[in-house]
């Protein structure tokens, strides 16, 4: 009978050793469940935070795009105001020039014209004075 309750005495030690061991796992589950529950909220935390960065960085994005598209045509707009008034400036030049080279042919046509009536006047005022010399005078004595 001795050895019954010796055996029994070491189970119940045993069973108490196993209880105790037993309510230690399961504090430290309800606590590997409790940091877990923790954790899976931080992870939610960061997925969200990820969530909106990328978010926010898709609207920047865009507005980036956008920024540039209206930049690219500011530039556009810039250069072609700049072609056009180069052209302008051109075209007065030219028709600075044009009209400074119809005025002096105006000038060299009313020289030319002077010279010739000039030319025409001596001719005239040469044939006369031969007509003249040619004709007798008439001296009344």
């Amino acid at each position: 009978a001795e050895a019954g309750e010796a055996a029994r005495r070491d189970a119940a030690i045993r069973a108490e050793e196993f209880s105790t061991g037993l309510a230690t796992a399961m504090g430290w589950a309800e606590e590997a469940t409790a940091a877990i529950a923790k954790w899976k909220e931080e992870v939610k935390q960061v997925e969200a935070a990820v969530e909106a960065k990328r978010l926010l960085k898709e609207e920047i994005e865009s507005k980036k795009e956008k920024a540039e598209a209206i930049e690219k045509q500011m530039q556009e707009e810039a250069r072609k105001e700049r072609e056009a008034r180069e052209a302008a400036e051109k075209l007065k030049r030219e028709e600075e020039e044009a009209a400074a080279a119809a005025a002096a042919a105006a000038a060299a046509e009313q020289e030319e014209t002077a010279s010739s009536a000039a030319d025409e006047d001596k001719a005239s005022s040469d044939a006369e004075s031969a007509h003249l010399a040619d004709c007798p005078l008439e001296v009344d004595a």
